[in-house]
């Protein structure tokens, strides 16, 4: 059994390096077979049918009926069945006599390539998202900006005596943390709650660490008046009401 001397840099495996170009290639692939298959089936009428995919603005069967108008003299812009410009219309007629029943693979074609195109914008775009938030990386992430400073909550021990919003706090931050993920499942996945509910529920959970941070600090005030003055709190022979001035 042989040892490896130390300074010998061990050798590094790229073969679980997942080669961009190799994935892009892959994707197209499925994409066209996929893409093929659908307009070669008896899915492609049902597709082409439904308002999600087929508009009045760019509707494959009313760019046909109105080439069908134009070859027969009639005006295709009479009512309201064409909506495009007579550039685009002479367009499609002549992709139409040049590639007649292949027509497909011609969009087949566009979709892939705004299919890389939206591929590469994005990658640049979220590179460049990434380089800046490593520029101004902080030293924890700033969801756990909350968690932190809850987390220094038992080095103020001493002042829970003192304090006088605990359970009015509690209960809205209880509240709050469960109705959040609620609201933003409601508003995002659903579509059956208004934005303005979710913000305010992040609204009231802001107002909790307000009320939080304020009645820490006046119990802190409390506490030293306390040690110097004691807590005989009677002024004139009446019991006192400590406030902030």
């Amino acid at each position: 059994m042989t040892e490896i001397p130390s300074n010998v840099p061990a050798k590094k495996d790229h073969s679980k390096k997942l080669n961009p170009l190799k994935g892009i290639f892959v994707t197209c692939i499925c994409a066209i077979g996929l893409r093929y298959w659908l307009m070669l089936s008896k899915y492609q009428s049902v597709i082409a049918n439904h308002i999600e995919v087929s508009t009045p603005l760019n509707s494959w069967k009313r760019v046909l009926e109105g080439l069908h108008l134009l070859s027969i003299g009639v005006d295709p812009y009479k009512g309201d069945l064409l909506h495009e410009t007579p550039l685009s219309l002479l367009i499609y007629r002549t992709l139409l006599d040049v590639f007649q029943q292949k027509i497909h693979w011609l969009f087949i074609t566009f979709d892939i390539a705004t299919g890389i195109l939206l591929y590469l914008t994005a990658k640049k775009y979220v590179n460049e998202l990434y380089a800046d938030e490593e520029k101004n990386k902080h030293s924890f992430s700033k969801d756990r900006d909350v968690g932190f400073v809850l987390s220094c909550l038992p080095c103020f021990g001493h002042l829970v005596n003192y304090c006088q919003q605990g359970f009015l706090v509690g209960v809205i931050f209880l509240i709050s943390s469960s109705l959040a993920p609620i609201l933003w499942y409601l508003w995002i996945y659903c579509n059956s709650a208004n934005a303005n509910f979710y913000f305010g529920v992040t609204l009231a959970f802001a107002i909790a660490q307000i009320f939080l941070l304020t009645d820490i600090l006046f119990a802190q005030v409390k506490r030293e008046f306390m040690l110097k003055h004691g807590k005989d709190r009677k002024i004139n022979g009446e019991e006192g009401i400590l406030c902030l001035e």
